[in-house]
């Protein structure tokens, strides 16, 4: 008796070239071919969808068009999907086997791979055995894939190349290096501003409500811009706007000091996709890979502000001129802005956190206090008296023989060199010697095994301190490191009339105030400037000034400042 029955046909293609699927032979036109081909007068076959999974492993089965076709297949709209072959299927042993020999059957769907020769409808005792080799077979070629992918990858990112399919906001890939990463000049400017925003004292939510006042676009909005089919999670709104967590990622991001960070993150293997995140020693960091778009002194400027207690004054953009950076100089807790008000006047002062809050503390300081008005007279002064030494010494340096800087630069850092190198051989000798003490029992396995990974650390870490001191030697002669950029960066500030925020971060890094109202500056760049002050001081030199400055308020110096 002639069968009649007309089966829905579900044509499935799929590509991917995480599977390997690079050659012409498993291209979808050339799929779709070779199973029209094999339906040609097929009288029985109806075809009634063609599913497509362009780019998506066989590894697993979440891929989209796959998903619609199981849908078309539980409304009976479909009951015989056709593919190629059965690597076209998936290429997850366990699962396509799952769906061969269990699933069709049970829900009375016909599953056909042509290339294969397998037709559930005819089937033999010996598909029993190699359906599920071919399977599995697919499923090792697909592990294979995997490993070698991974460990290209790796080469690569060690390599410094860049294997990313999308590049961070604020770059862009080389036209000539696809695997190379340049600045966007389109969003650079974007990049400086909030930095400086940040410098200045802005919080990230001022700084995002800020720039999209502008009508600045999000990093994602810009990528779309940009025709890129970029997704990601960070996106609650129809239109992704900037928000204080984005603006977090940019001040945060090392990308921008020209450090490539790459391999954070990764999958168990081929088969489950959950991300995880490796360990810090097994990322691929390199440093001064692409152009920079902030200065290394700027980026842990800022980094540094993210970590001080910088609250936003009410009402105001911008956190207080002190916030984060004033301590008092008995307990070192923090000192909190205050503000009275007495005979319709308004007085504001920082006071103690201890005496403020005694019920957070086990103690209560003495009433410590400072009116913000004399603190910030104080600050300036002590503040434009460093700048115009750092102005005098930039003279000073200008005037002086510069190849006897260099000359007594040199021999000290020559001198370091020799010592570095005497530890170094020592240390190559010990190393030398651990496998004849081993041999000879002066010393047993263990100790052998654990000496040997030590001293190997440690000849390794002395190869690279005694690089780097190879390299400072070279650039003293060639008269690079005489001007540094910190000098350039106070000179700046030379004709400031009043503190502002960013000018408070960039000099200081704390302020101790005592109950007599003194009060200490420690500032930043100190270790620069007692090294540079060294390097020119002799006999007619200008006199050195500690990194800590103490003034009293009352107008008096106390004995150390008058001698400073």
């Amino acid at each position: 008796m002639k069968n009649d029955k007309k089966w829905k046909v579900a044509i499935y293609l799929r590509l991917s070239k995480d599977d390997g699927d690079k050659s012409e032979s498993q291209s979808i036109t050339n799929q779709r071919q070779i199973i029209e081909s094999y339906l040609n007068g097929k009288d029985e076959f109806v075809v009634v969808s063609t599913k497509i999974d362009d780019g998506y492993t066989g590894s697993n089965f979440e891929r989209p068009a796959f998903k619609e076709m199981m849908e078309e297949v539980k409304d009976k709209k479909v009951d015989c999907i056709i593919v190629k072959d059965l690597s076209r299927f998936g290429r997850e042993h366990i699962k396509s086997s799952e769906y061969i020999e269990k699933i069709f059957p049970v829900i009375g769907v016909r599953f056909i791979a042509v290339n294969d020769g397998y037709d559930s409808q005819y089937i033999k005792d010996s598909d029993n055995l190699i359906i599920p080799f071919k399977n599995l077979i697919n499923d090792s070629v697909c592990r294979d894939i995997s490993i070698k992918t991974r460990t290209t990858l790796k080469v690569k990112r060690e390599n410094a190349e860049y294997v990313s399919p999308f590049t961070p906001y604020g770059y862009k890939k080389s036209e000539e290096n696809r695997n190379r990463i340049v600045v966007d000049e389109d969003v650079r400017d974007i990049i400086k501003d909030i930095f400086a925003w940040k410098i200045q004292g802005m919080s990230a939510y001022t700084i995002s409500a800020k720039l999209n006042e502008l009508g600045i676009l999000s990093p994602m909005e810009y990528k779309l811009s940009k025709g890129q089919n970029f997704s990601t999670g960070f996106r609650t709104h129809e239109k992704a706007m900037w928000s204080p967590k984005a603006v977090i990622r940019v001040l945060k991001n090392p990308i921008f000091k020209g450090v490539l960070i790459q391999g954070r993150f990764t999958t168990p293997n081929h088969k489950v996709k959950k991300i995880i995140v490796k360990p810090k020693e097994e990322w691929a960091i390199i440093e001064n890979n692409h152009e920079a778009i902030i200065p290394q002194n700027e980026f842990d400027l800022v980094q540094s502000l993210m970590k001080l207690d910088t609250k936003t004054a009410p009402y105001k953009n911008k956190v207080y001129l002190f916030s984060g950076l004033i301590y008092c100089g008995k307990c070192k807790e923090s000192m909190s802005r205050k503000t009275s008000h007495s005979h319709n006047k308004r007085y504001t002062y920082y006071l103690c956190s201890a005496k403020k809050y005694p019920e957070r503390y086990d103690y209560t300081c003495t009433m410590n206090n400072i009116s913000d008005i004399a603190l910030e007279q104080a600050v300036f002064n002590i503040i434009y008296k460093r700048i115009q030494e750092v102005i005098d010494m930039d003279k000073f340096i200008n005037d002086m023989d510069k190849l006897s800087l260099q000359e007594k630069e040199s021999k000290k850092l020559q001198a370091q060199i020799k010592s570095k190198t005497k530890e170094l051989d020592k240390c190559n000798k010990i190393y030398l010697s651990l496998y004849e003490n081993y041999i000879l029992k002066l010393i047993d396995k263990e100790e052998y095994e654990y000496m040997r990974k030590l001293y190997s650390t440690k000849i390794e870490k002395l190869k690279k301190q005694l690089e780097l001191q190879k390299q400072e030697q070279q650039k003293t002669l060639e008269g690079n490191t005489l001007k540094t950029e910190w000098i350039e960066e106070f000179k700046q500030y030379k004709n400031i009339t009043e503190l502002d925020r960013g000018i408070v971060v960039f000099m200081i890094k704390r302020i101790e105030v005592y109950e007599d109202k003194t009060i200490k500056i420690i500032f930043n760049h100190a270790d620069e400037y007692k090294e540079m002050m060294n390097n020119i001081s002799n006999d007619n030199a200008i006199e050195l000034t500690p990194e800590e400055e103490e003034v009293i308020l009352n107008g008096k110096k106390n004995e150390k400042s008058e001698q400073e």
